[in-house]
This record gives structure tokens, sequence and C-alpha cells, in this order.
């Protein structure tokens, strides 16, 4: 029951509180009599928070000074992927004033000023052009909106838009860039990629790409309008790192089309091992004073999949998966004997202090070591450290406790 005699209560508060438990809560724009004669250019819908001013649209500040001379100037048309094409916006100062323009910047690499423009003065009906080179080789298949920011003193930052499309030209086989996965740097291995051409006339030429400090090409034309390119390791082992390589190929006999490119990703991981158990506990009730004690250890491969984060892949549609895991295999078969006979030979057992020996013994899946401590070595000990190395690196701590 509401509590109409109380002299607290407030008629207008509760009827709006029981409006609102009932409807939705929406606030509606009342038409006027002025809106009958509204444009359609002043119904442009205002962007909320910061303005957002597209000059190329007629999205301006208030009294804006510049205007741009071309019609249609935003639209830069279609362009074949690797294209390069030169554009001319002309801005003109249509004010009664003079204005200083203090930058006309590219927010995006496929937008290339010709010269930088800063801090230039304008008359009064004085023009600037503005010379820039649109570069497919920076855009996706597809639309694309990118826009140039003029800064004019006094005025809030202004857009200039650059709209067009971008088709192929080039057919990748198996795809622009190839992913090799996780895997050893010492493992030989080849790659190849086919472009073909999808111009009318065949006459594209490929060039020798650009030289690369990890990898060789080989670049040859196998029909009037297919290439292949072949990227293989110029020296073994390849260093430890993450591989993301972008093959630059310089090309000949299409105006205003080049260079392409191809790409290599995956990350190069450092051979590892580890032990099957990490630690042993020996009873000190059944050490003897006067006998050896022999402890056997396993070391086996540390996967190679821990090793690395597998990042989510943006672009799915330009990448073919074609791991190294695959040659290795070839190369080296790890539950083969001969294969760790072969490991065996990079393997030592570390440090020893005196009264500690250790004997290394391949087998099916990894190395086994035969660690042998002397009579008497736990007498003022109560643990020890085990860690032998693989090359350069540690193959991992072997604990032997005693209690």
């Amino acid at each position: 029951m509401i509590p109409i005699m109380n002299r607290h209560f407030d008629l207008t508060r509760w009827i709006l509180v029981l409006l609102a438990s009932f409807t939705p809560f929406t606030v509606m724009a009342q038409k006027t009599d002025d809106d009958e004669n509204n444009t359609e250019e002043e119904l442009v819908p205002q962007p909320k928070g910061r303005p957002n001013y597209v000059l190329t649209m007629g999205i301006i500040p208030e009294g804006y000074p510049l205007a741009i001379k071309e019609k249609n100037a935003s639209a830069v048309g279609s362009l074949q992927e690797y294209e390069q094409k030169a554009v001319l916006f002309t801005l003109k100062n249509i004010s009664d004033k003079p204005i200083k323009i203090n930058h006309v910047e590219s927010t995006c690499p496929c937008l290339e000023l010709a010269a930088p423009i800063q801090d230039k003065t304008l008359a009064p009906q004085a023009e600037l052009p503005v010379h820039f080179t649109v570069n497919a080789a920076h855009l996706g298949y597809g639309s694309f909106d990118r826009v140039l920011m003029v800064a004019v003193e006094g005025f809030p930052v202004v857009k200039m838009g650059v709209l067009g499309e971008v088709f192929q030209s080039i057919d990748y086989d198996p795809s622009i860039c190839i992913d090799l996965g996780a895997f050893y740097g010492d493992v030989p291995f080849k790659r190849t990629y086919r472009l073909k051409s999808r111009f009318e006339h065949d006459d594209l030429k490929l060039l020798q790409p650009q030289d690369n400090p990890l990898f060789n090409f080989a670049v040859k034309k196998t029909a009037p309008k297919t290439f292949e390119i072949e990227v293989t390791p110029k020296k073994l082992p390849l260093p430890v790192q993450r591989l993301r390589e972008k093959f630059v190929i310089p090309v000949e006999g299409v105006k205003n089309f080049g260079p392409v490119a191809i790409a290599m990703k995956g990350f190069i991981v450092p051979r590892k091992f580890m032990f099957k158990n990490r630690s042993v506990v020996l009873k000190k009730a059944e050490l003897a004073d006067d006998k050896p004690v022999t402890i056997t250890a396993e070391a086996i491969v540390f996967p190679i999949e821990k090793q690395y984060r597998q990042l989510k892949e943006r672009k799915p549609k330009l990448v073919t998966k074609q791991p190294v895991s695959v040659e290795e295999a070839q190369l080296r078969n790890l539950e083969e004997l001969k294969t760790w006979q072969e490991l065996m030979k990079d393997f030592t057992p570390g440090f020893l202090p005196e009264g500690v020996t250790a004997e290394m013994i391949p087998f099916e899946k990894g190395i086994r070591f035969n660690i042998i401590f002397q009579p008497g070595f736990f007498a003022t000990r109560k643990s020890f450290t085990f860690s032998p190395t693989y090359g350069k690196s540690r193959v991992g701590a072997l604990q032997v406790l005693v209690r």
C-alpha cells in the first residue's frame, strides 16, 4: 500500500518509479516545424565524443578554411596487388585570411607522401598540391579505406579519405606465407613457392630476391606465366629465434607493378633433453661404508611443442603449414639406437666431484647414465646434483637425496 498520507511523500517521484518499472526508458526526438525545411546535408549524424571530421566527405568544423579542388578525390579506383598509383589532392584556402598548415601526415605505409608537408602558409584562394602514392603492397585484397591527416593552425585535425579496391594479380602456391612450425636449426630443408601471373600478357619477370642473411634463393620460370622460387638455409645450424622473414622479389615487365613478396615463419628452437625422473632418494640405513652405490637415470628428448607458444593465426588463408618436423623425422628417428649413438657424441657428464664417476650408454629412446658414488661419499652429504650437458646447454638437474 502506498503511504499517501506520509508528509515526506513525493508524488512525482512515485509516478516516475512506476512508469520506469513497466516501460523501457527511451528518449525520443520531437519533430518541430523547422524539421520540414532541413536539407539532407544538415541531417548528417554528428559523431559522438571527439569530432571525426572528414574533408573529402564535407564533414568539417564550422568556418573551416580548406577545400579539396578535385571532385570525388577520395576514390582512387582499382589497383592490382603491389601496384603503385600516384594521386594528387589539391588543397585550396577558401577563406579571406592567410592560414598555416602545420602538417599533412600519412597514417599508413600504403600512403607515401612525395615530400614532407610542414609549416606551409597559404594566402586567400591559394592552392597547395599534395602528391602521394598509394602502394597496394601494404594493403590486403578487397576494399580499403585509409586517411591523410591535415592540421591547420587554429582548427581541429581533419582527415582526407582515400578509398579504393585491390585485386589479386598473382596466384601463390601453396600460399604467400609458409609456416615451418617449431624445428631444430640443424635440420636441412627446402621450400618451394610457385607464383602464377594473372596479367593478360606474359611480360612479367621475377628477378633474384634481395639478399637474406639466413636463406638462399633460386628463381626459375617454368611456364610462360609461372615461376618457382626455392628457399634453402644458407648455413646450418640456423640461430635460435622466432622466424618471421619477408622475401622481397623485384620484378620487370609490368608498369607501376612490384616488387612482390613471399614470407616464411616459424620457431627455431634448441635441441633440449630432460631426465625422465628428476630425483632419486637413497636410504641412509642401506648405504654401506665399504661398497660403492650406483644409480641409473635416463635422459630423453624435451618435447619441442613445450618450447614455444603457438600463436593464433590472424590471416589463416594466407598461411600454409609445412613443418620442418617432417624432414627431422626422416633425418633422425628418435626411437632408433643409431640416432642416440650419434647424439651421444655431444653429451658430457658435466662437472663431477671427487668420488663420483658416470657412464653414458645410448638406448632406443635416449641416453642412460650410470652414476657411481664411491664408499663414504654421502658420509657428510645429504644431497648431490647431477647436471650433464648437451653441447653448451645443460640437460637438466637430477637430485640425489639421502634420507
